[in-house]
């Protein structure tokens, strides 16, 4: 070989690798995670089909990057349940940042057996989840780890049970403390229609926005900002079994559900909130 050529083919070769090297960058240049990535991970094998059938109502691209998920944080999610976001993410997280999955510690045989139903899948699948974790959450006295500890603290349609618990003010307390400075608190949650009490809507799953909010003031968040993209118009709020008639709980069995599905899942509230990074007066 010509050895005159030698720097013409290595400027090539870079020139070939570099774009190769861009775009295997999970951010894109607003530093969010790229739609590549987020696809992936929705269209993964590993997801249930029955949760991947909620992604056009529940949009988890679009909610995940409203709370500014980044796959170097440390992100803590309340009460995931049966893991519907657990499946996505934990594999987001997996190789720069950290999951934790905060069960709520409790008697209760059915919310024992969605725990180890969670722990059974993060253990059953180490390709994707074996660097999640898992901590108890006593609801009384919650705990999320050391202070200071975590970049986003996430709840999906939880602050109902914390409302009926009466645990607000020591779970957004708890939040708060784990939480760096600067760090963020993204809600998902049922909303009750405009000019609803606490007492007109307790026990139906929904809740008043300013309720909502001003409780996590109280604990000292600021309202960053909030979004439209879970509001459901079709939703009147008034439904025998509250959120639970409607999709995909259906707790009325077949009793109207043409009617419920119509309607789709339950008008929904996104909030995110802030801990300040100059420390409260």
């Amino acid at each position: 070989m010509n050895s005159r050529r030698l720097p013409c083919l290595t400027a090539l070769l870079l020139a070939v690798s570099l774009p190769l090297q861009a775009a295997d960058e999970p951010l894109d240049r607003t530093g969010q995670i790229k739609d590549d990535a987020y696809n992936a991970v929705l269209a993964g094998e590993w997801r249930s089909s029955e949760n991947q059938l909620r992604d056009p109502e529940r949009r988890p691209m679009e909610t995940l990057r409203f709370f500014d998920l980044s796959p170097t944080q440390t992100v803590i999610e309340i009460s995931p349940d049966d893991g519907w976001y657990s499946e996505i993410l934990a594999p987001l997280l997996r190789d720069q940042g950290q999951y934790i999955a905060a069960v709520r510690s409790s008697d209760d045989p059915q919310q024992r057996e969605r725990a180890d139903a969670l722990r059974a899948k993060l253990k059953g699948d180490p390709a994707r989840y074996d660097k999640a974790r898992i901590i108890e959450l006593d609801p009384k006295s919650p705990k999320l780890g050391e202070a200071e500890s975590a970049d986003l603290v996430l709840s999906f349609d939880d602050l109902h049970n914390w409302e009926e618990a009466g645990s607000e003010e020591s779970m957004f307390k708890a939040i708060y403390a784990v939480l760096k400075p600067g760090g963020k608190l993204g809600v998902t949650a049922f909303r009750a229609a405009k000019g609803d009490t606490l007492e007109a809507v307790r026990g139906s799953g929904y809740l008043p926005t300013d309720h909502v909010v001003e409780r996590a003031k109280a604990a000292g968040f600021v309202l960053a900002t909030m979004e439209q993209m879970h509001s459901n118009p079709r939703d009147d709020h008034d439904h025998p079994q509250g959120v639970w008639s409607l999709p995909p709980f259906y707790a009325e069995g077949e009793k109207d559900r043409k009617d419920y599905e119509a309607v789709g899942e339950p008008d929904r509230m996104t909030l995110l909130f802030v801990k300040p990074s100059a420390p409260r007066p």
